[in-house]
C-alpha cells in the first residue's frame, strides 16, 4: 500500500515537471520596478522576457508553458484572471522567479493630499519617483529640513542622497497638454 502511494507520488510529480508548467530555470531577481505601462513591453515577443503581474508582484514565465495560456496573457497584470477562475496554474506561477513589483503612477495633483498631516501618509516625490515617508522617523508629522511631504522634495535629495533606504511606491506622469 505504502509502496503504490509513492509511486503515485512520484507519478505526479514526474507529470508536473515533464509537462513545463512549472518554471524550468530560476534566473536571479532583478528587482524591476515598473508601471503597468511598462510591463507591456515584457511580452515574451522579439526577444523581450514573458512577464506577468499578479497582486503588484511581477513574475517571469520565459521558460513556462503558463505563457501560452490564455489567463497569463504576458506583459500583462493578470491579477483579477487569477482570482476570478481561482487558477490552478497560480500555484505553478509561485514557481517562478520573481523580478520586481509593480508601481502605481500619480500626479503631482494626487501627492498634494499625502501630506502626513492629521493622520495622512506622508508622500514625496524626488526625480519623478513617488515615495511613502509616513514610518520614517526623520519625516514625522510630514516635515523634513523644511520641507513638506505631498510635493516635490527633488532638490533636498541632491543635497543628501536618503531615498535608497525608502519604499519607491510610484511615478509621477505629467498631466497631458491639451
Amino acid at each position: 500500500m505504502i509502496l503504490k502511494k509513492n509511486t503515485l507520488l512520484l507519478l505526479g510529480i514526474f507529470i508536473i515537471i515533464t509537462s513545463g508548467v512549472l518554471c524550468t530555470e530560476k534566473a536571479a531577481p532583478t528587482n524591476l520596478i515598473l508601471t503597468l505601462e511598462e510591463l507591456a513591453q515584457y511580452d515574451g515577443q522579439n526577444s523581450n522576457p514573458a512577464y506577468v503581474a499578479v497582486d503588484n508582484i511581477i513574475y517571469d514565465i520565459s521558460n513556462s508553458s503558463l505563457r501560452t495560456t490564455k489567463t497569463f496573457k504576458s506583459g500583462k497584470n493578470v491579477t483579477k484572471y487569477v482570482k476570478e477562475k481561482n487558477s490552478k496554474n497560480y500555484d505553478a506561477l509561485k514557481s517562478c522567479p520573481i523580478v520586481g513589483k509593480i508601481i502605481k503612477v500619480y500626479t503631482i495633483e494626487e501627492i498634494k493630499r499625502f501630506n502626513g498631516k492629521d493622520g495622512q501618509a506622508a508622500y514625496i516625490v524626488a526625480n519623478g519617483y513617488v515615495y511613502n515617508v509616513s514610518n520614517v522617523p526623520e519625516w514625522k508629522d510630514g516635515t523634513y529640513r523644511g520641507y513638506s511631504a505631498g510635493q516635490d522634495v527633488s532638490a533636498l535629495e541632491k543635497a543628501s542622497p536618503f531615498l535608497k533606504n525608502y519604499n519607491r511606491i510610484g511615478k509621477i506622469i505629467k498631466p497631458s497638454a491639451n
